[in-house]
């Protein structure tokens, strides 16, 4: 299961929102870990309830993705202070992914 942030349009080379991701995963963006009145990470249960309701709890494999690698560094932390330290980054994030026509992606709504 991977978690990801904004997708990048393959046609153009721009950044934009589109009904792209990655094969089976979950639209997680990053700010939605932070309680924005305090600039804080969320309180443990809030954050616990969040992903449970994008199956990382019971998922194998977590890998947290964004544009370019840098913002999904704040899901692995939210997820290693939930006790998932395994959760990895995949620090060539959709830049790498979505510029690599070989490599599948799902379209349609967001997850």
């Amino acid at each position: 299961m991977g978690f990801a942030n904004s997708p990048f349009d393959r046609a153009s080379r721009y950044w934009k929102p589109l009904p792209t991701q990655f094969p089976g995963g979950r639209s997680a963006p990053w700010a939605d870990n932070v309680d924005a009145s305090t600039g804080r990470l969320r309180a443990p249960d809030e954050l616990r309830e969040r992903y449970r309701a994008l199956g990382a709890g019971e998922a194998d494999v977590v890998v947290a993705s964004c544009g370019s690698g840098v913002t999904a560094g704040v899901i692995a932390l939210a997820l290693a202070l939930l006790g998932r330290a395994d959760a990895a980054v995949y620090d060539g994030s959709w830049t790498e992914w979505g510029s690599d026509p070989a490599l599948p992606i799902e379209t349609g709504p967001a997850r």
